[in-house]
């Protein structure tokens, strides 16, 4: 598989994707952002 079939699948995939790359970055983020929390607030009351 070369660079080029890759790219044809990618877009392919974000083509038929039912909500919107705008919505799913922010999906995305805010996924990130609680599971980073989850960690800090784990490791805080580790520390304790």
């Amino acid at each position: 598989m070369d660079d080029k079939d890759i790219e044809k699948m990618i877009t392919s995939a974000a083509d038929h994707l039912p909500i919107s790359w705008e919505r799913l970055w922010l999906i995305l983020q805010r996924i990130l952002q609680y599971t980073l929390k989850e960690n800090e607030t784990g490791t805080e009351n580790k520390e304790k």
